[in-house]
């Protein structure tokens, strides 16, 4: 996959911005508030529907203006060449692919496979197990045709049984109608995840570990925990737990309280890792899925990278940059100064952002 055109309008500082970009690595420069992250965020939004720097994508609208429109030309091995096209706003949620109206965000994102790689990344490693889950969920959504469906049943079924549980009048019996739907679809959620788990760390141990390694001195293991005990059915905990959940409001076990544990030594990874390994191991991680993408499903995803490089020392730059440019993914990636990035002798597009616009 690959994103063959691109057309911006009113995205932040964005008024009016098209590129034709290449299909390996594209290099965004600029200074500081030129409008480098905000043409990722725009790719991430026609992507995905959504902005990776806000909750509330009608504050991505430039001010003064009503909505933002971004259209793009994707390439697509299985289909071709496709056009979407999207414009949001207050009131206005309007998205077409080949000239066709259409509600379902999925649909894009299944076209094509954003990663996005940002300062925040890090988190993967040292942060809250909620940034784990959703690396686990990018790759089942991805890879699982059953994965989108039994996630909803799971989240609207847990939203009804929390709902209840913080009535003081619910009952039993609808409780238990309410357990059952979630104890089934939790399971087969929980299994969806701890395989894609297995595969895609196993992918990383025997080829990405190699390529982008950290000191040798640590010992890295990675285990899955299912958010309830071990060797106990879903229902089981959920019954276990029914008298402490009617005093929290709650649900406390399922899928939901899952997490990718991730140590080194024995110890928590980010008690031990400095922050630049840190940054390695993740961005480590996240490129194991698109190459487990790849191998499961053919598809080729887009690499998204937002002021990486200032993080990482010079030869894990190079180490990057080399895994990516020989996997041929196509690479946005934005800089305040391209001679951080080591791309001599390498085949690239640069794009100069200033004020909003490309000089």
């Amino acid at each position: 996959m690959s994103i063959e055109s691109l057309r911006i309008n009113n995205c932040r500082i964005l008024t009016h911005l098209e590129i034709n970009p290449d299909p390996g690595f594209n290099l965004i420069v600029g200074d500081n508030g030129a409008g480098k992250s905000t043409l990722l965020e725009a790719i991430y939004l026609i992507g995905t529907g959504r902005s990776f720097r806000t909750p509330l994508v009608s504050s991505v609208v430039t001010k003064g203006k009503t909505t933002l429109i971004i259209s793009a030309e994707i390439k697509s091995l299985i289909n071709g060449v496709i056009s979407v096209g999207m414009e949001r706003g207050k009131g206005c949620n309007r998205l077409h692919i080949n000239r066709v109206p259409t509600q379902r965000l999925s649909a894009v994102a299944e076209q094509l496979p954003l990663q996005i790689i940002t300062p925040d990344s890090i988190n993967l490693v040292i942060g809250s197990p909620k940034g784990r889950r959703s690396f686990l969920d990018w790759g089942m959504f991805h890879v699982e045709q059953k994965f989108l469906a039994v996630s909803k049943k799971y989240r609207d079924s847990l939203r009804q049984r929390n709902a209840l549980l913080k009535r003081k009048d619910s009952s039993d019996i609808e409780i238990s109608y309410w357990n059952s739907i979630i104890a089934e679809s939790g399971e087969q959620l929980s299994n969806y995840r701890e395989n894609y788990f297995r595969e895609v760390i196993e992918l990383y141990q025997s080829n990405i570990s190699e390529k982008l390694p950290i000191p040798k001195e640590f010992d890295l293991s990675f285990s899955y925990r299912r958010g309830w005990k071990e060797g106990e059915s879903l229902i089981s905990a959920i019954e276990k737990s029914y008298a402490r959940e009617k005093v929290l409001g709650y649900t406390v076990v399922g899928p939901h309280e899952a997490d990718l544990s991730i140590k080194v030594n024995g110890v928590l990874a980010k008690t031990i890792l400095s922050r630049g390994e840190a940054k390695l191991l993740s961005v480590s991680l996240l490129l194991s899925q698109l190459s487990h993408l790849f191998e499961t499903t053919g598809k080729m995803g887009v690499v998204l990278l937002d002021d990486i490089f200032s993080e990482l020392d010079p030869i894990n730059r190079e180490r990057v940059l080399e895994y990516l440019i020989e996997c041929k993914y196509q690479v946005f990636a934005t800089t305040t100064e391209s001679e951080t990035v080591p791309l001599k002798d390498k085949k690239f597009k640069m794009f100069h952002v200033k004020h909003g616009g490309l000089i």
